[in-house]
């Protein structure tokens, strides 16, 4: 498995890894009504590539087959944060995850945060992440849960 940069070619595998992610992985805490708002491919398509401006954004692949990605904002800021469902649990969300904190601390960034699914809030406890509020969030007029996670990090 190789992390890397996004590429300009990725951002519509991308589309795809995360909308079927979403209507997947996040199936078994979500309703069917709630995914389907949330990994809207058309909801998203106009919008989708200018999403990816002035963050880094790291992706994990094997054999030129897309396994992950992550966002980092300037701020500390974790957008998406998304695994495909074959890969959960193989070790992609924490190889993604080291990259991520190696160039945060080599940018000085004291906090990461994020807003975290009732799917992903684990993953993030597991890495190290405090749980500091449970949020309603709403995409159209539908309202989800998700959770705000932070962690302090060390810079040198």
């Amino acid at each position: 498995m190789n992390i890397r940069n996004l590429q300009e070619i990725d951002k519509s595998k991308l589309l795809d890894l995360y909308c079927e992610t979403i209507n997947t992985v996040n199936l078994k805490d979500y309703s069917e009504s709630q995914v389907k708002m949330w990994g809207n491919r058309d909801r998203l398509r106009s919008s989708w590539d200018s999403s990816f401006e002035d963050k880094e954004v790291f992706v994990a692949e094997d054999k030129e087959k897309l396994l992950g990605f992550c966002e980092l904002g300037n701020d500390g800021y974790i957008d998406r944060f998304y695994v495909e469902a074959d890969s959960v649990g193989k070790g992609v969300g924490s190889k993604l995850f080291k990259v991520l904190e190696t160039t945060a601390i080599n940018k000085k960034i004291k906090m990461l945060c994020s807003n975290a699914s009732i799917t992903a809030k684990p993953f993030f406890v597991k890495l190290g992440f405090s749980v500091v509020a449970e949020q309603k969030v709403f995409i159209e007029d539908v309202e989800f849960i998700n959770y705000r996670v932070e962690k302090q990090i060390v810079c040198k």
